[in-house]
């Protein structure tokens, strides 16, 4: 699995990105310059989940990227799988920029950080294994006796005790899977490669548990892994009878 950015390095993050050529596509919107090869973009998930990165304003450096900022719209949309391939860097927005996205996009009640899919969207471990367009969807293995098959899920829940929650994307008649079956993902180990680990959900019974979300801290994944290690275990002696699985 090939290594990527973390989700949480670019997604709701005010970044300018460094381009040769991509400013051309907005100059039916705004004037631009020969040395206009900045834009300042906001990485942002729609109601379906699609991550695309608006264009706020262009210039000609990372100090000076504010060529049609006043504008009430956006100047261009990218879908993540168009910008990523470039170098991108963080910046502090101006009253301005976040004033237009606020407009724009809605984000006076945006998501809370502890929402439920924000916490998913948070845990690194599933970056490997993101959807670039559609983060929520992950590249998952379901177990079948001692194999494993790939399928993917979008992710819908994360709740105590590190349980994530995935629903089924597509029909799949080969692995007997109908589209919104709903599954129990898991980060996991197979062969010693990092995998995502799924089970139909009510083959995963979990007691004493609070209800509780989990807390958005620098050691969720550990956290995410630790709280699962037993159930797994119990899981994997049942369905495999074998040591393949390591959490």
């Amino acid at each position: 699995m090939e290594n990527r950015l973390s989700l949480k390095d670019y997604l709701e993050k005010y970044l300018i990105f460094e381009f040769d050529f991509l400013t051309e596509d907005v100059k039916d919107k705004v004037d631009v310059a020969d040395d206009d090869c900045y834009m300042l973009c906001y990485g942002f998930c729609d109601e379906f989940g699609k991550l695309s990165f608006y264009v706020l304003a262009i210039g000609n450096d990372v100090e000076n990227c504010t060529k049609g900022l006043e504008k009430p719209t956006m100047l261009k949309t990218y879908a993540a799988s168009q910008m990523l391939k470039y170098p991108f860097e963080e910046i502090e927005p101006s009253q301005a920029a976040k004033e237009k996205c606020e407009n724009f996009l809605n984000l006076k009640e945006p998501l809370s950080d502890n929402d439920s899919i924000h916490i998913a969207r948070r845990m690194p471990f599933f970056d490997d294994f993101r959807d670039i367009d559609y983060p929520d969807i992950v590249q998952a293995q379901l177990l079948d006796l001692d194999k494993a098959r790939s399928i993917r899920l979008r992710i819908v829940e994360a709740s105590a005790p590190g349980i994530v929650v995935a629903k089924a994307i597509d029909d799949d008649q080969e692995n007997k899977i109908k589209k919104g079956d709903l599954f129990n993902i898991f980060p996991s180990f197979f062969d010693g490669e990092k995998i995502i680990l799924a089970l139909r959900k009510e083959n995963v019974v979990i007691s004493n548990t609070d209800g509780n979300l989990l807390q958005a801290e620098d050691d969720l994944e550990k956290l995410l892994m630790s709280k699962i290690e037993e159930t797994l275990e119990e899981i994997k002696v049942r369905l495999t009878n074998k040591e393949k699985f390591k959490c």
